[in-house]
């Protein structure tokens, strides 16, 4: 939820000071880099940052990270009439979209207004020949993801957000196996295959099943506590011990009384809806397996 402050000073192109309560502190923008002041279009970047902002009410929203190595407060901020500062001075060339793992709640919006600016040639696109920040790619302009990072029971990851429907994704596993896959975010419409589904429980393998021809089936699994038995004292406790994951290849499930709906064989979670003709709506992440290792656990 966003809360009120009070600019008291516009430091720079994407810092200001504010009066919150109390508490004064300062803010900077996130996914923003705007030039200092002594720098190339920086003197023009403080006066557009000022325009909006200097003396006015404005309103604070955080990300998954909420302050910076330099004890500054990172956040969106908003003017009372709903724009986003941070918006604004990408989208006029004042600043520039950066990465900033793991704040990417508004990352591709912003990368999309720099591209705006930067075709526009607007401000320090075209007084200092400002280049776009380098995304994290492999030589063939693939995102690059360790298996690991995507196999964690989170919500989402946040490198996620970098990601937008249709990139290229090489995913790097168990003994440098690696693998070539198209984004599906949650949503898209698909013709579902061979590649993984990425939900809250992690990262679940989807294949063809080489016994029934035309369909798929999943290494899917659940988690379950091993019972420890502990004596103390005279007394003999059954306590849960660590968690274990028990995998089964099975075939994607449907629901008798909603059949349209696919879902996971063991843990019951809905994947996707059948469109019919072959057409399936996403209800997660999906990685499309485009080449190499499918497999790689």
């Amino acid at each position: 939820m966003a809360q009120r402050a009070q600019v008291t000073r516009v430091i720079d192109g994407n810092t200001i000071e504010v009066v919150q309560g109390d508490a004064t502190f300062i803010v900077r923008y996130i996914g923003v880099r705007a030039p200092a002041p002594q720098a190339c279009f920086g003197a023009q970047a403080l006066r557009a940052n000022a325009d909006l902002v200097a003396g006015r009410t404005v309103f604070l929203e955080a990300d998954e990270q909420t302050v910076d190595d330099d004890g500054a407060a990172l956040r969106y901020v908003y003017l009372v009439n709903g724009r986003m500062v941070n918006a604004a001075l990408v989208g006029s060339g004042h600043a520039q979209a950066v990465t900033q793992l793991p704040n990417t709640r508004y990352y591709a919006a912003l990368r999309e207004l720099e591209l705006q600016a930067q075709q526009a040639r607007r401000g320090g696109w075209a007084r200092c020949g400002w280049q776009p920040e380098p995304l994290p790619t492999d030589a063939d302009g693939c995102f690059v993801f360790g298996f690991n990072e995507l196999d964690r029971r989170v919500d989402r990851p946040a490198k996620l957000g970098l990601l937008k429907a249709g990139d290229c994704v090489r995913i790097v596993g168990a003994q440098g196996r690696t693998g070539r896959f198209i984004y599906h975010p949650k949503g898209s419409r698909v013709s579902l295959g061979p590649g993984y589904l990425r939900w809250r429980d992690g990262f679940v393998l989807i294949e063809r099943n080489a016994e029934v021809g035309g369909q798929l089936r999943a290494h899917d699994g659940e988690l379950r506590r091993q019972m420890m038995t502990v004596t103390f004292g005279g007394f003999t406790f059954t306590l849960p011990g660590q968690a274990m994951r028990f995998d089964a290849v099975l075939p994607l499930d449907r629901d008798p009384s909603a059949p349209n709906r696919v879902r996971l064989p063991i843990s019951r979670t809905w994947i996707a809806t059948d469109l019919g003709g072959g057409q399936f709506e996403l209800n997660t992440d999906w990685f499309e397996h485009v080449s190499g290792a499918l497999d790689l656990r």
